[in-house]
């Protein structure tokens, strides 16, 4: 029954976004308007939203969408397990060693910082040992990354240090397992999905080789598809879709939220 609610709320917020849709050549720059205050201002100024998915189902592109929207800041969880990996390598260390690994992240200087790098919005960065890789940098482990997010000490350290960023505001988290294990109590929770075919098309226009369905494969063992998350298949819905489908979501729990809140003091 659960099941079916989600489906149903989920049919009636992309028929509400396509509904309100843009025509081409305004929907390329919505993005860049400004949040409506009324609107916008019944959001928590603490929050996150949770945004789990496979690779190439369009986590990052609706992620900064919804991010702008809301006025937040933009938490990527792999750039933290790249920059433990990238700085790994660097260290000279053979990735296939689990223990030295897992000795060398225990020890590791992790700090965070929040950064623009030419995007809509600001970035939470990584620095390991005093050292912040590029995305650059970071995107060339992204196929070595699994050896090093797959080890469960690793991954909690990296947890602990997302969790650190909720002093941000309002957050928005890409990642496997954000709405599952990381924040598994905030209300705002969403996984992207999309076909193997198309995922591997996008990963090919963006990088000229295929590796999506091979990254989902070293990284299925960390997937956590929370119960209670919003499926959305992002296969033939567009980024402004998608952000209008998270954003009409945000907006309709928080209401929720507080009408439930009033009936509790209400009965008080």
């Amino acid at each position: 029954m659960k099941s079916n609610l989600r489906k149903d709320r989920r049919n009636e917020l992309k028929s509400a976004a396509r509904t309100k849709a843009l025509p081409k050549q305004q929907a390329e720059t919505f993005s860049e308007l400004e949040p409506l205050p009324p609107a916008f201002n019944q959001l928590p100024a603490k929050l996150i939203v949770a945004i789990d998915g496979w690779a190439q189902s369009g986590k990052n592109t609706a992620g900064e969408l919804v991010a702008k929207q809301i006025g937040g800041v933009l938490v990527d969880s792999g750039r933290f397990y790249r920059a433990l990996t990238k700085a790994s390598l660097d260290a000279g260390y053979d990735l296939r060693d689990s223990q030295i690994i897992t000795s060398f992240c225990r020890t590791a200087n992790l700090a965070i910082r929040l950064v623009r790098e030419g995007g809509k919005v600001a970035e939470v960065a990584v620095s390991v040992n005093g050292h912040c890789y590029t995305k650059e940098e970071l995107n060339r482990v992204g196929l070595e990354t699994s050896q090093v997010a797959r080890i469960r000490e690793v991954r909690d350290i990296v947890n602990n240090g997302l969790r650190l960023c909720q002093r941000y505001g309002r957050v928005v988290m890409l990642g496997r397992d954000i709405g599952g294990v990381v924040f598994p109590y905030t209300p705002y929770k969403f996984f992207l999905d999309a076909s193997e075919k198309i995922r591997e098309q996008r990963h090919r226009q963006t990088t000229q080789t295929s590796g999506a369905a091979k990254r989902d494969r070293n990284d299925a063992s960390q997937v956590v598809f929370a119960e209670n998350a919003l499926l959305i298949d992002t296969g033939m819905t567009c980024p402004e879709e998608v952000r209008g489908i998270i954003v009409m979501d945000l907006l309709w729990r928080t209401a929720e939220i507080k009408a439930l809140e009033t009936q509790k003091a209400g009965r008080q």
